[in-house]
């Protein structure tokens, strides 16, 4: 008979030695840790397809930096080019004017602290049932967001395509941005032309209308104005003078003041042509123009910033018009 002592041995052996010794065994995975189970929705989630009722969110606690969702956000939002056909918008309000305006969003995500805020709150419960709603925690709410003091709410929404107008009404006013670079500055003359009640505004070249910045800078007016985007400035400027409009080229040095009634007298719809910040109008686009005009500055300075001028001259022409 053998010893008593060989017939009791330990339920799991104990490494003799090394990096896995004393740590916590899985039957499945001898001398590893166990695998946390990690929830998901999908990657075609993230697409938009078979998203929660309104309101409702896809993952039943907050996702963390490292959660593979946040991976593929952060290269969704991060790494967006101009020509991307989902563009992000930032904010609860801005959502919310995106929603008044028909554009359903595929997917919304919202930071853990700002889950219960009213005005989260408020947009949320409007979505419907094809949105995906996410919550990330502050950590991966910041690694996600495209700005470096974010608001907590982001959505992802279809870029709306808009068409140069093939007709103009008499008091319609259009502004064109041929080369306008700066997102500050085209998002500002987007909000002047919605505050002006510009029929469209058209960006030939520049600054992407759909960049994060250009749609904080509008204050969420390219969600109302219809924003028109073209390669060929020539070609836009003889496509507004065959539905009827008078083109006005900005011209800082040479044409008429710009408050000396020019604007008054012109008949029937208007497009105000402006240049890039650095080099003003190409000067093949001021020979296509009709008018000129400029604002004269009392000081020294040489010229108004792009997005300023624009400003002006558009109240102008609607102050005299």
């Amino acid at each position: 008979m053998p010893p008593a002592g060989n017939l009791l041995q330990p339920l799991h052996r104990r490494a003799e030695g090394g990096r896995n010794r004393s740590r916590p065994q899985d039957p499945r995975r001898p001398g590893r840790q166990r695998r946390r189970r990690v929830l998901s929705a999908g990657r075609d989630s993230l697409r938009g397809l078979g998203g929660p009722g309104p309101g409702q969110l896809t993952e039943p606690q907050a996702l963390g930096p490292r959660h593979k969702r946040v991976a593929e956000l952060r290269r969704l939002v991060r790494r967006r080019s101009p020509g991307d056909a989902r563009v992000v918008l930032e904010g609860a309000r801005t959502l919310s004017e995106a929603l008044a305006a028909g554009i359903k969003p595929a997917l919304v995500v919202v930071s853990e602290s700002a889950e219960q805020a009213p005005a989260a709150r408020d947009a949320l419960q409007r979505l419907d049932s094809g949105t995906e709603v996410l919550t990330l925690t502050e950590r991966a709410f910041d690694s996600v967001a495209p700005a470096v003091s974010p608001q907590p709410v982001l959505a992802l929404v279809a870029r709306p395509t808009v068409e140069l107008p093939g007709s103009l009404s008499p008091d319609d006013l259009v502004l064109v941005l041929a080369g306008v670079a700066d997102p500050g500055n085209a998002g500002t003359i987007i909000r002047a032309a919605g505050a002006c009640a510009a029929r469209c505004v058209v960006l030939v070249g520049g600054a992407d209308p759909w960049a994060p910045k250009t749609v904080r800078a509008s204050a969420g007016s390219v969600l109302r104005v219809p924003v028109v985007q073209a390669a060929d400035a020539p070609a836009v400027l003889e496509a507004l003078q065959a539905a009827g409009a008078t083109i006005v080229a900005a011209d800082p040095h040479d044409g008429e003041r710009h408050d000396s009634g020019v604007l008054a007298a012109l008949q029937g719809p208007v497009a105000l042509v402006l240049g890039s910040e650095s080099h003003g109008l190409d000067p093949s686009l001021r020979e296509l123009a009709d008018y000129r005009v400029r604002i004269p500055m009392a000081g020294d300075t040489e010229s108004l910033n792009v997005a300023m001028a624009a400003t002006l001259l558009a109240f102008e022409y609607r102050r005299q018009s």
